[in-house]
């Protein structure tokens, strides 16, 4: 046998004089961080533009064993008119523009990993609906792929193959199957 140890990787990228590659979500980090940043910044915004209360406190307003912590079906007590010291208003909703920015971010991300979306089963408006422009999408994205499974095929499947070839010429007890095969 080739006295090698029974370790077997497979890595999607191949990175030259390191034994690890790269894996599509390290290629994908940092355009995955601005996705994730945008969408909480849309989520804020959209809660920042929900009508909200203002209460003056210099009005003494205060009463014993009260917060100005602010939830649902929360009671306050009165003395007096709530119209002078409790106010509405409303902050603008500015998250429609942060809709391109996530939308960006995910098609950069489609197009740095290889795996576009309308592959994993999303539905996406960038797909063909005949069959020859999905035929011709999947072909591009198989292209990138070969690279992944080539470096799976090298690094697991014939090391695989070669170590049980060499067991079982070495200590199957079936001798019809030993051979000298290459």
């Amino acid at each position: 046998p080739t006295k090698r140890r029974p370790f077997m990787w497979a890595i999607y990228e191949r990175v030259p004089y390191e034994v690890r590659g790269v894996g599509i979500g390290e290629n994908i980090v940092d355009l995955s961080d601005i996705g994730v940043g945008a969408v909480r910044l849309f989520i804020d915004a959209k809660k920042l533009a929900l009508p909200m209360i203002a209460i003056d406190g210099s009005s003494g307003a205060h009463f014993p064993g009260s917060t100005f912590e602010m939830r649902p079906f929360k009671t306050f007590l009165f003395n007096g008119d709530p119209s002078k010291f409790i106010k509405n208003f409303q902050f603008n909703d500015v998250s429609e523009g942060l809709i391109p920015l996530i939308e960006l971010s995910e098609r950069l991300m489609d197009e740095i990993s290889g795996l576009p979306k309308f592959t994993t089963g999303f539905d996406s408006k960038m797909i063909n609906k005949t069959a020859s422009g999905l035929g011709m999408l999947i072909n591009a994205q198989g292209q990138l792929m070969r690279g992944a499974f080539e470096n799976y095929q090298d690094n697991v499947i014939e090391p695989m193959a070669e170590s049980f070839y060499d067991w079982n010429m070495e200590f199957n007890e079936d001798a019809t199957i030993k051979g000298d095969y290459e």
